[in-house]
């Protein structure tokens, strides 16, 4: 069983870059580069008081995009009931 190894690595390297798609990742990793470029902080060099203002700063956005979601989801649900209400009052007649 020579190339079975590498066939159950390939498996668990698929399912952890899935979960890290799942955990937003991505989203977050970016957020992390854009505010170390706002700031004009170097990673490597970062203070903990650096650290702290850049975690804060990535929860503010992360909130702020969960506000926006919330809201875009509220008048989507709003448009649906109304249009939903609509076309049942029409169809009695």
């Amino acid at each position: 069983m020579a190339g079975g190894t590498h066939a159950f690595d390939m498996i668990k390297t698929l399912k952890n870059n899935e979960n890290l798609k799942r955990r937003n990742y991505f989203k977050a990793k970016r957020a992390l580069v854009q505010t170390l470029n706002e700031k004009n902080i170097d990673i490597r060099t970062a203070t903990k008081e650096d650290m702290l203002l850049i975690r804060n700063e990535i929860i503010k956005e992360r909130n702020l995009e969960l506000i926006k979601s919330i809201t875009a989801l509220a008048i989507s649900l709003i448009i649906v009931f109304t249009v939903l209400i609509l076309i049942l009052k029409y169809l009695r007649f």
